[in-house]
């Protein structure tokens, strides 16, 4: 029986065609090719905005960040269930990283626990759309104006969703995406800035090519870094955004499948009213000895899983009690990914769903508090 990983790209000719003309131009560092994905970016969030390419959605983060020149005395309100990366790009200016706790329904970012943290040191604040599901945008709008903060978006996991019809990542000052492997489409690596701002857009050009000037040669404004997106990374990213509605649809197809063989209440982040990017199939199991049961049980059928993020608050660099992050620490004890990539089968998410309900069967339920 052939083994199903948790998430995998898919390549073919699309992709081989476009990093043949990238190899066959001779100009494989930053050229045409990325300014060809940065303006099919553009026209697919439909809306006036600028695109800047870059390395890494790590190197999106930080650019965001660097931009605003945070300093030591600046706090930014950063969700505990979030990637480590998050974290580490304030970290990297020198900020201050809060972590604040998550909403049970949507696993994003608490505005509750917002107002518990917030302080008179509080500079920004950074909703991440996590697993794909939008942050309750209009109240952090809100909550930010009323405080005077910068809103930086991590969208690293929700290209295609979108709150109140506006695509994520475009709702903040300056938005981020990721275009690693495992995310709706992928350059291999890389990701991109967004933002209304021209200004702002400026600085974080000038900043991704290590300060350079664009009138003078080897002379550099300010401090920079090497985020720049290759043109071969960037040939993958055209072919890959050419069908990225495809992509979309077959994985929500697969989330559907999930849903209706699947036996479990409603142990999934929930918001019916926005329009989420299905990333990857995320559940809660009863506990967490019936997680480990369920990734344990699978790995030996040859299916692939995968644990939540770890919280900030465990992570040796932000440590905090548990009963400080009630609801992340819950979610985390319990959750687990399913394999979700385009190419899977009905009968593949058949084959993993009988996995799943055969762990969680009330015969199995048992052993699983055991």
């Amino acid at each position: 029986m052939r083994a199903l990983p948790i998430t995998r790209p898919l390549f073919g000719d699309v992709e081989s065609a476009y990093l043949n003309q990238a190899l066959i131009s001779g100009n494989i560092a930053m050229g045409q090719m990325v300014e060809l994905f940065e303006k099919m970016l553009h026209h697919y969030f439909a809306h006036e905005m600028h695109v800047i390419s870059c390395s890494s959605g790590t190197a999106a983060l930080h650019l965001a960040l660097s931009s605003y020149d945070f300093t030591q005395y600046d706090e930014i309100l950063v969700p505990d269930l979030a990637p480590i990366a998050v974290a580490n790009a304030v970290a990297y200016t020198g900020a201050r990283v809060v972590p604040v706790d998550v909403d049970l329904e949507t696993w994003t970012i608490s505005l509750e626990d917002c107002k518990r943290k917030i302080s008179n040191n509080t500079a920004a604040i950074m909703p991440v759309h996590l697993y794909g599901m939008p942050c309750n945008m209009r109240a952090l709008e809100d909550f930010a104006e009323e405080n005077d903060l910068v809103i930086i978006e991590d969208a690293a996991q929700a290209l295609g969703a979108k709150f109140e019809s506006m695509p994520c990542g475009l709702m903040g000052n300056v938005g981020c995406f990721s275009f690693d492997v495992n995310k709706m489409i992928t350059t291999a690596e890389g990701g991109c800035v967004v933002t209304h701002d021209a200004h702002l857009a400026g600085e974080i050009r000038l900043r991704r090519d290590q300060g350079q000037s664009d009138d003078k040669q080897f002379y550099h404004e300010v401090l920079g870094y090497n985020y720049r997106m290759s043109d071969l990374h960037a040939a993958i990213g055209v072919a890959q955004l050419s069908r990225i509605d495809d992509f979309i649809e077959e994985r929500q197809t697969i989330f559907k499948r999930y849903n209706s063989v699947l036996d479990l209440p409603k142990q999934r982040q929930q918001s019916p009213e926005y329009e989420i990017a299905p990333w990857l199939y995320t559940i809660l199991l009863e506990n967490e000895a019936q997680r480990n049961l369920v990734a344990t049980r699978l790995a030996e059928q040859g299916i692939e899983t995968r644990g939540i993020f770890i919280p900030l608050h465990r992570q040796p660099m932000y440590q905090r009690p548990d009963d400080q992050f009630v609801v992340s620490s819950y979610i985390v004890d319990r959750g687990i990914s399913l394999p979700t990539y385009v190419g899977m089968t009905a009968e593949d998410t058949t084959r993993v769903a009988s996995a799943v309900n055969a762990c969680i069967a009330p015969q199995m339920r048992i052993v699983a508090r055991g």
